[in-house]
């Protein structure tokens, strides 16, 4: 991807219809209790992008452990950003 798209992105993911739902969707499935998700969860995000999705399950699930990985160490900067 043009380096220049992440910062689109990074921006776009907080107010995007799909980035928004993508995160509803996320927070029904792992509320469901049937799932039984420890109170302080590990989470690994497989591809985080530019980490808004890292930031919302931080906030959600207060995690014991949050990690996230992305091919691209221009995303991972912005993921950076975002959860720190």
């Amino acid at each position: 991807m043009e380096p220049e798209q992440y910062e689109i992105m990074a921006e776009a993911e907080e107010v995007h219809w799909w980035y928004l739902g993508l995160r509803d969707v996320i927070a029904s499935c792992l509320s469901q209790e049937d799932l039984r998700l420890p109170k302080a969860p590990c989470i690994l995000d497989a591809g985080c992008g530019t980490g808004a999705n890292l930031r919302f399950l931080l906030k959600t699930f207060e995690p014991s452990y949050l990690a996230g990985f992305d091919l691209s160490e221009l995303a991972l900067e912005h993921a950076r950003r975002k959860v720190s």
